[in-house]
C-alpha cells in the first residue's frame, strides 16, 4: 500500500491542500498559526496541532 492518496483533512468548502510532505505541512501549519491569533476566538478552532 503506497501513500499516494491525496490528503483530505479539510471540508469541501476549504481549498485542497497542496502540502504533501511533512516539511510543506509544517510551513502551512506555521502560517496558519501566525494568522490564527489575528482571527476572532471562533476562528482559532482552525488551528489543529
Amino acid at each position: 500500500m503506497s501513500k499516494t492518496r491525496p490528503i483530505r483533512k479539510f471540508s469541501s468548502g476549504n481549498p485542497p491542500v497542496r502540502a504533501t510532505t511533512e516539511q510543506e505541512m509544517r510551513k502551512e501549519n506555521e502560517r496558519a498559526v501566525h494568522t490564527a491569533w489575528r482571527l476572532p476566538a471562533g476562528e482559532t478552532r482552525r488551528r489543529s496541532s
